[in-house]
C-alpha cells in the first residue's frame, strides 16, 4: 500500500468542514482560511501526549494515507521583511540538510495562496531498502510558518504527489496577510501616495506586530505627510524592535528637528554616529541640530565632516553656506552658495536662496532649508 502523509502546520483550530460533491471544504471562518481534501477522506480531531500541537488528521480509506494538520506558535523575535525570506528557506533546509543519505530533487520558490513559499522535493531511504519521497512546502500567515508537507513511496510518488499539489492549490485566503499589506504599501510609496502608503502599513502592523520595517515605512509615510509627531511614535517603535539600526535613529532626529526639539534630535544623531561613524548623512542630522540649538561651530564641523565623507552636496556645501551666512560670514557663506549655484536640478527653494545671496540679497529667505 502506498503512504501518503501530508503535514499542514497552522496556528488556529480548524473548525468547519463542509461536503461538496467529490470534496470537503475544511475551513476556519475567524481568520479565513479554506483547503480541499477529498471527500472519501475521514476527519479526526485531537492530538494526545506528544502531539499538543495537533489538530485534526484525515484518513485516506483506499490508499491508507494521512493528512495532519497542526498549529505552531507564531514566531516570538522582530522580523523584517527580508529575514521571513531567509527564516522560511532555513526551515525548508532544516528537513533535508541534516542528513546525508538525503537527495535533494529540487529546491524552488513559488506562492501558496498567494502569499511567499519555498518547496523543496527530496528523497531518503526507508528500513526495507526502498527510498520514500517528500515534498515539502511552507509559506507564512503572518508571523506564523505554515508546512505542508508529503511523502510516498518513490516508485508511486509522481502519481501520489499530484494529490499533494491539489490540496496545495486549494488553499485560500480570505482576508490579506500582514505581507500582502505591507506589498501594497510598498507600491503606494513607489507612487508616492502616502496617505495610502500610510493605510496600508498601519494595517500590515495590526497583523505583525513585530516587523519592523513596517513600522518604519509607516514613520517615513508620516513624515512624508508632514505629521511628525506620529513619524516620531512609529520610528520609536521601529527602534525597539531593532535597537541597533543606526539609521532608524537617524530617521527619528530628522523628525525630531522638524518639531523643533533640538535636544531629542541631537540625542538620536548622536547614537546614530556611534552605531556608525561612517556615514556622512548622520553628521548632517547632527549639523541641523547643533543649528536648531545656535551652537554654529558645531554644526560647521558636522558639515564639514559631512563633506569630507562625500555626503550629498546639500547637507554639506549648501548648508555650511546657511550656517556662516547665519553667523554673518558672507564672504564664506558665499563661497559655498556659489559652489552651489553651479549644480543642476536644485530644489526652487535652495535655488531661490542661492540667487538671492549671489545677487547681493541678504535679507531675503532667513529660514534655515
Amino acid at each position: 500500500m502506498v503512504r501518503v502523509v501530508i503535514l499542514l502546520c497552522l496556528v488556529f483550530n480548524l473548525m468547519l468542514c463542509v461536503p461538496t460533491a467529490c470534496a470537503q471544504v475544511v475551513e476556519n471562518s475567524e481568520y479565513g482560511i479554506s483547503l480541499i481534501i477529498p471527500d472519501a477522506w475521514k476527519v479526526s480531531y485531537g492530538g494526545g501526549p506528544g502531539h499538543e500541537t495537533l489538530l485534526f488528521r484525515a484518513f485516506d480509506n483506499e490508499k491508507y494515507g494521512r493528512i495532519v494538520f497542526s498549529a505552531m506558535p507564531p514566531f516570538p523575535l522582530a522580523l523584517g521583511n527580508s529575514e521571513y525570506d531567509q527564516l522560511l528557506e532555513m526551515y525548508i533546509n532544516a528537513f533535508y540538510s541534516k542528513r546525508s543519505d538525503v537527495k535533494v530533487l529540487s529546491v524552488k520558490k513559488d506562492t501558496i495562496a498567494n502569499q511567499d513559499a519555498n518547496i523543496a522535493t527530496f528523497s531518503y531511504p526507508r528500513k526495507d531498502g526502498g527510498r520514500e519521497v517528500m515534498l515539502k512546502a511552507a509559506f507564512w500567515i503572518n508571523d506564523t510558518i505554515l508546512d505542508v508537507s508529503a511523502i510516498a513511496k518513490e516508485e508511486n510518488s509522481e502519481q501520489e504527489m499530484q494529490a499533494f499539489l491539489d490540496i496545495l492549490k486549494s488553499i485560500k485566503l480570505n482576508k490579506l496577510t500582514g505581507r500582502e499589506w505591507s506589498k501594497q504599501g510598498y507600491s503606494y510609496k513607489a507612487n508616492r501616495n502616502y496617505e495610502k502608503t500610510r493605510e496600508s502599513f498601519s494595517n500590515a502592523i495590526r497583523l505583525q506586530t513585530k516587523n519592523f520595517d513596517n513600522y518604519y515605512e509607516l514613520a517615513y509615510a508620516n513624515a512624508e505627510m508632514g505629521d511628525y509627531s506620529q513619524a516620531v511614535s512609529a520610528m520609536s517603535k521601529a527602534i525597539e524592535l531593532k535597537p541597533n539600526a543606526a539609521f532608524y535613529y537617524h530617521e527619528r532626529g530628522f523628525s525630531y528637528i522638524k518639531i523643533k526639539n533640538a535636544k531629542s534630535a541631537l540625542s538620536d544623531e548622536n547614537q546614530a554616529i556611534k552605531l556608525d561613524s561612517s556615514q556622512a548623512i548622520f553628521y548632517a542630522g547632527r549639523g541641523n541640530a547643533y543649528v536648531l540649538m545656535a551652537k554654529y561651530p558645531e554644526a560647521i564641523e558636522d558639515f564639514k565632516k559631512c563633506l569630507e565623507l562625500k555626503g550629498d552636496p546639500l547637507d554639506s556645501q549648501f548648508n555650511l553656506g546657511q550656517v556662516y551666512d547665519f553667523m554673518g560670514n558672507q564672504d564664506k557663506a558665499l563661497y559655498y552658495y556659489t559652489i552651489i549655484s553651479k549644480m543642476p536640478n536644485l530644489p526652487d527653494e535652495v535655488k531661490s536662496k542661492v540667487d538671492a545671496r549671489i545677487k547681493g540679497d541678504w535679507s531675503s529667505y532667513k529660514e534655515w532649508l
